[in-house]
């Protein structure tokens, strides 16, 4: 009987220790642009609209990604840095990377998941020349059209379009030539598959030692 128990138990490690390392290799492959630093230009909206925001004005563009370890870092440079009181990215407080303030100006970073997506943002200006002081909802768009994707691949999102548009079809066949060469399944089976021949040889030990 123990003999059962010990097999059952070396058998649920084994299955536990690919599905572990399974989610790590997903972890670690986040970013679906390729590793390296690139000139990302970008546009300040209004928090509840699509108009371009005052604060467009006082940030440098384009900025600077940094993509590594899955991750996506975006650096830009602040204009009238005494102004700002804070700046905040998705709720979190942005890292100010350097300061000078001779030219009154500040290069901060902050993490992106997405850069294909409008990130919001947050900003507290004080001006006491002009006893002015706001806070104001902001939002970020980022051109990511010539940051290379994470295959490898060096077309941009203004090629897609290009191509898609002689075709009839927009971006739309370009997502489906895309989705048929990385199906989403493919990178788990070999796992799944693993994990099942573990338990199906578990189970047959366990009947063959129950009835001796």
């Amino acid at each position: 009987m123990k003999n059962i128990f010990k097999i059952f138990a070396l058998s649920l490690i084994v299955i536990m220790t690919f599905f572990s390392i399974n989610q790590g290799d997903t972890v670690d492959a986040a970013s679906k642009y390729e590793n390296g630093e690139y000139s990302v230009p970008f546009t300040v909206l209004k928090g509840d609209s699509d108009e371009r925001s005052m604060t467009n004005d006082y940030v440098t563009s384009p900025g600077k990604l940094v993509v590594k370890d899955g991750k996506n870092l975006v650096q830009l440079t602040i204009n009238n840095s005494s102004w700002w009181q804070y700046f905040k990215v998705n709720g979190q407080d942005v890292t100010v990377l350097s300061e000078d303030e001779g030219a009154d100006t500040r290069v901060v970073q902050f993490e992106v998941q997405d850069l294909d997506q409008i990130v919001p943002a947050n900003i507290h200006v004080i001006v006491p020349d002009i006893d002015y002081d706001n806070k104001y909802d902001i939002r970020f768009q980022f051109d990511t059209s010539n940051v290379p994707g994470a295959g490898g691949s060096n077309d941009s999102g203004e090629t897609n379009k290009e191509e898609g548009t002689k075709n009839g079809a927009g971006n739309k066949e370009g997502g489906e030539k895309e989705a048929e060469k990385n199906p989403p399944t493919g990178d788990n089976t070999p796992v799944l598959l693993l994990g099942l021949m573990l338990i199906g040889s578990s189970i047959f030990l366990v009947r063959k030692l129950a009835t001796e």
